[in-house]
């Protein structure tokens, strides 16, 4: 059963004028909560051996609602990954906007699931590594316990190995240092700063040695392919045990080698064999990624400040007409490791020429099918599911031809995996701790870079890791890694990102565009909250703005701030 509510507020009820001047919307509005509200849990109408749930809310954009959300597998499934799904639901139809029928468009996990793994476009940055064996870091003098320091970085996850020959530390959960004989350590894998106690003090005149994988990162993209990915990338290799225990062995064949790592590929990009038979469900679980569309370019609110020179609005204006035939594209985060860029048709602002209704917030373009192969296929199939007569698609008898609204199909154009969940993905196929994930919600923008205006892509990740990164997505179809950053307060965050322009006043008015996160560290007390402000351009640190309460109610001398978590979007 599915239930929503509607708040109306009393001085509207007492006054009539919410019930009277607002029928329509009232109907719409509560249509799209009792039918779209995100539910926590609801059972499949066609079988009840699995159920779907999300908690993410849905996206609005004219017409459409977009929602992601996850299903348990049936029971006769061979894997048991929660299987993700990502709706596009029409909520009323353009010609006639009265006719607030619910129409399911199409479910972007099932059109994934209709592909064949080896025609997907799975992008990861180009990054060039470096295998530091047995580096000393420090001599042993039979008394410390402490040492601490700064590796080359960033540091790919899970290959940090310290050891006095006594007690070893492994790289746990991102930023831990575990010793297998009770010492504890931290590593910063951004920064390269680690810090780690011995059980026992090393003894006098032994060495510590640390060995680990660093890399540097380009802006072009590669193929997720065997041929551009080795063992060290994949983090595979007897010498980097994973939590547990468990086996890097994961074609089963008794050693580690090359073909572990063409079979992790394989099984990351659909095959459940590692080499043809696919899996029953392609895309993962969508749980907490709120999905964010990009359109053609609009008109924000900064454009009509009073502050803007009139040669930005016009820098700008040359923007928009360049990307106002842009496709529409739908971004989400997985619990697979990537984020995946769907085909959501063509939208675009102001009224539509094709209806006698004035259009107030955009439309989707009218396109001839027969001029578009995948999208006359898509209607096809859609109509044979809504046969005439039917008052759902107005546009077959309304005189404008063979025209009809593109919505796009659902089809994944491309996925991205980000630097630091690469040598993760073998936990998602072990089903150890710290799988790759990334089930935080994009943050979209139009922003100004050395003179030049873009379309990013800014995201977290979730329960995936402790990193930001941004892609440019101007051209969706050739998308461009700019930068991540990463840093251990941000593990486990799940806000959006929040962009602005600032720098008018602040910095001798240098514009800089900016993006805001918080962190998201649950697990260390003594730890501010605070705000990161990061520059756009290059992922620099502008500045972290610390939350301290300036409060001590229990008198124990520390600020009642610490410990905190910033969980929400900031504005």
């Amino acid at each position: 059963m599915r239930i929503g509510f509607l708040f109306v507020p009393s001085r509207q009820l007492r006054s009539g004028y919410f019930f009277f001047g607002h029928v329509r919307n009232i109907f719409l509005y509560s249509l799209v909560f009792l039918i779209l509200c995100p539910r926590a849990v609801a059972e499949s109408p066609d079988n009840s051996d699995f159920r779907r749930f999300w908690k993410a809310p849905p996206v609005v954009l004219a017409n459409l609602v977009y929602a992601g959300y996850s299903e348990t597998p049936r029971l006769s499934a061979v894997q048991n990954e929660l299987w993700g799904h990502v709706a596009a639901i029409r909520i009323y139809d353009p010609v006639d906007p009265a006719h607030t029928g619910k129409v399911n468009l199409w479910d972007a996990g099932a059109v994934l699931n209709r592909m064949a793994p080896s025609d997907r476009r799975i992008y990861f940055p180009r990054m060039a590594i470096t295998h530091e064996e047995s580096v000393r870091i420090a001599i042993g003098n039979g008394t410390s316990r402490l040492f601490s320091g700064t590796l080359s970085h960033p540091i790919l996850a899970g290959t940090v190995i310290i050891t006095d020959r006594h007690e070893t530390f492994h790289d746990e959960h991102l930023c831990r240092l575990t010793g297998n004989l009770g010492g504890k350590g931290t590593i910063n894998r951004f920064t390269g700063e680690y810090r780690v106690t011995f059980s026992e003090p090393p003894a006098d005149g032994v060495p510590v040695t640390c060995q680990y994988v660093h890399y540097s990162i380009c802006s072009d993209l590669l193929s997720f392919e065997s041929g551009n990915l080795d063992n060290n990338v994949l983090g595979l290799g007897e010498r980097y045990p994973l939590p547990g225990g468990v086996t890097q062995d994961v074609d089963g064949n008794g050693i580690v080698d090359k073909q572990d790592g063409y079979f992790l590929v394989q099984w990351v990009r659909g095959y459940r064999d590692g080499f043809g038979v696919k899996k029953e469900w392609l895309l993962g679980s969508v749980s907490q990624c709120v999905p964010a569309v990009v359109t053609s370019p609009g008109r924000p609110p900064w454009y009509y400040g009073t502050a803007i020179r009139d040669k930005d609005r016009e820098s700008f204006d040359r923007f928009v007409d360049r990307w106002k035939q842009r496709r529409s594209v739908l971004y989400v985060g997985a619990g697979d490791g990537m984020i995946h860029a769907l085909d959501a048709g063509r939208f675009r602002w102001g009224d539509n020429p094709e209806t006698v209704v004035v259009e107030k917030r955009g439309y989707f373009e009218w396109m001839d099918p027969a001029a578009d192969f995948s999208l006359r296929q898509w209607w096809d199939d859609l109509l044979v599911s809504h046969p005439r007569p039917s008052f759902h698609f107005g546009w077959r008898s309304s005189g404008a031809g063979a025209k009809a609204p593109d919505y796009g199909t659902g089809r994944e154009l491309w996925a991205f995996v980000p630097p630091d969940l690469l040598p993760r993905l073998k936990n998602n196929f072990s089903g150890s701790q710290d799988c790759a994930s990334l089930d935080a919600s994009p943050a979209i923008a139009d922003v100004n870079i050395h003179g030049r205006w873009h379309t990013v892509l800014i995201s977290g990740e979730g329960n995936g890791g402790d990193t930001v990164f941004c892609l440019d997505i101007t051209d969706p179809e050739s998308p461009r890694f700019l930068w991540e950053f990463a840093d251990p307060v941000l593990i486990r965050r799940h806000s959006a990102p929040a962009v602005g322009r600032i720098g008018c006043t602040a910095l001798d008015g240098v514009t800089r565009w900016v993006v805001f996160f918080v962190s998201g560290d649950r697990t260390d007390e003594a730890r501010d909250p605070s705000v990161f402000m990061i520059d756009i351009a290059d992922g620099s640190v502008v500045k972290r703005i610390f939350l301290h309460a300036g409060i001590d109610d229990n008198g124990d001398g520390v600020d009642d701030g610490k410990g905190g978590v910033p969980c929400s979007q900031p504005a």
